[in-house]
């Protein structure tokens, strides 16, 4: 398990006043976010995600539950700042880091806990959240687990899609890294992207983004050029075919 900083993190949502031509654009700060229970070392705001009016913040080190680090999430209203819900990590254990890795998009709350032990120590998980309800709606276990695969490292959601990174895969090469691509409604893994040219400690996956029909995955320690230069690579959602590389 990697370990994260101690902090004890503030998000402050900053929104731009559009003022008429003569006058500069100015900002102010109208809406201030805290930690509604806070405690040594939460970690609130380590991960964050806005869409549709609402606002989801991870607190991936929270107690909440009870259990150590086990990670916590909260869903806010963006124009109130109001607590709309708490959510706790549905199979709360020390060091699961839920609350890592967030993504919101319309009526669904994506949630990383990378250090997930179900299947293998830290195989890692996600779970999917209704944003109105706060219900649980879908578990995503790593479907290869093995031990310190990380996947929930990263996180995205877009229409009916969950996109999750496992950047300590060893697929190829110790820590190559693996994606996976999971249908959000049936839960069914869609598609499994592993590293194009893997190489040990590449961590693709290490971050990712899905739009539409593009999955974007970055390897940040990828030797295309230079020693850990990076990389990051673009995939058809629906065919997987890799579209273009970027060094």
């Amino acid at each position: 398990m990697v370990k994260l900083s101690k902090l004890v993190l503030v998000v402050v949502i900053m929104f731009i006043l559009a003022f008429p031509a003569n006058v500069a654009l100015g900002y102010h700060f109208p809406i201030t976010i805290s930690n509604p229970l806070p405690s040594l070392d939460d970690s609130f705001g380590w991960a964050v995600s806005i869409d549709s009016g609402k606002i989801l913040v991870g607190s991936t080190l929270g107690d909440d539950s009870g259990v150590v680090d086990a990670g916590n999430a909260y869903l806010f209203d963006a124009t109130t700042g109001a607590l709309l819900h708490t959510l706790n990590n549905p199979t709360p254990v020390l060091n699961d880091v839920f609350g890592y890795s967030v993504s919101l998009s319309g009526n669904g709350a994506l949630i990383g806990a990378y250090g997930d032990d179900t299947g293998a120590e830290n195989a890692g998980s996600a779970y999917l959240f209704d944003a109105t309800t706060g219900a649980l709606l879908r578990t995503f276990n790593n479907p290869t687990p093995v031990q310190n695969d990380s996947m929930g490292f990263s996180v995205s959601y877009s229409g009916n899609n969950v996109l999750l990174g496992a950047p300590l895969d060893d697929t190829g090469f110790q820590n190559a890294g693996t994606v996976y691509l999971f249908d959000a409604t049936t839960g069914a893994l869609l598609r499994t992207f592993n590293n194009p040219t893997p190489a040990s400690n590449d961590y693709f996956g290490y971050s990712v983004s899905i739009s539409g029909n593009s999955i974007l995955i970055g390897a940040y320690q990828d030797d295309a050029g230079a020693t850990d230069a990076g990389s990051a690579y673009l995939f058809d959602a629906t065919t997987g075919a890799l579209l273009r590389t970027f060094n």
